[in-house]
């Protein structure tokens, strides 16, 4: 029996072709096991998203859709902790062995970000463009988006074509230099409205490394409060 480990307590059976942790099977889609066995044979290497995606869905006859890449290498993230999945620019994935002592700490995060009442998004910025890689169930609420609409994409998705704003340029200047900000901005739902969102974000850094690993923002509507604010300055 051959094991492939991708991390400390994570391997992937090619006999049997499915992902193991801790001993235990890790319950994956279809696709998602296609995906991983093929990025397997290929650890450490980068692997093209349409190579990929006609490794998943074997005909040829199939449009390639890059978003559905997309899609299906967050889901992967998601839903194996301790996963480590590095984009290229120019369309590449490479699955990475991982061993550190801290496997379970994504899984845990991620169980108390669940359980903020406050809307809370968590983006990588080692990874390009920034892309979101998690929402909490708050963040779908108030946005109106589900997870898997938003993660892979970079969260300025949420201003829509409104990007004349001085806290948008502020927050990438924040971004930029590694910086804590806590700014105002005018963000849409996925049905087009407008939301004023005190938006607060913090670098997260691993400190053994020194090195950054997340942003995390945390959201707040204030729709009501600029709406009256705005209504007692037109009356004065």
């Amino acid at each position: 029996m051959s094991k492939n480990y991708i991390a400390n307590n994570i391997y992937w059976d090619k006999g049997l072709q499915k992902l193991f942790a801790d001993h235990q099977e890790i319950q994956l889609s279809l696709s998602q096991e296609k995906a991983l066995s093929y990025m397997v044979e290929h650890l450490n290497k980068a692997v093209q998203n349409i190579d990929i995606f006609y490794e998943v869905n074997s005909s040829l006859d199939k449009e390639f859709s890059e978003k559905s890449v997309r899609n299906l290498i967050s889901s992967l993230r998601r839903d194996v902790a301790g996963i480590n999945i590095k984009n290229s620019y120019g369309g590449y994935y490479t699955l990475l062995t991982e061993f550190k002592e801290n496997m379970d700490f994504k899984k845990n995060l991620f169980e108390v970000l669940e359980q903020s009442k406050n809307a809370i998004a968590l983006t990588n910025p080692n990874e390009h463009d920034n892309p979101i890689i998690y929402i909490n169930a708050a963040f779908e609420e108030l946005f109106g988006y589900k997870r898997e609409e938003l993660v892979g994409n970079n969260i300025r998705l949420l201003n829509a074509a409104d990007i004349n704003q001085q806290g948008l340029k502020d927050i990438k200047k924040a971004i930029e230099a590694q910086k804590f900000i806590e700014v105002n901005i005018r963000e849409y739902t996925k049905e087009g409205e407008l939301i004023y969102d005190e938006v607060t974000i913090s670098p997260i850094f691993d400190k053994e490394r020194e090195k950054l690993i997340y942003f995390l923002s945390i959201h707040k509507d204030v729709s009501e409060t600029r709406l009256l604010l705005q209504k007692l300055q037109g009356i004065l």
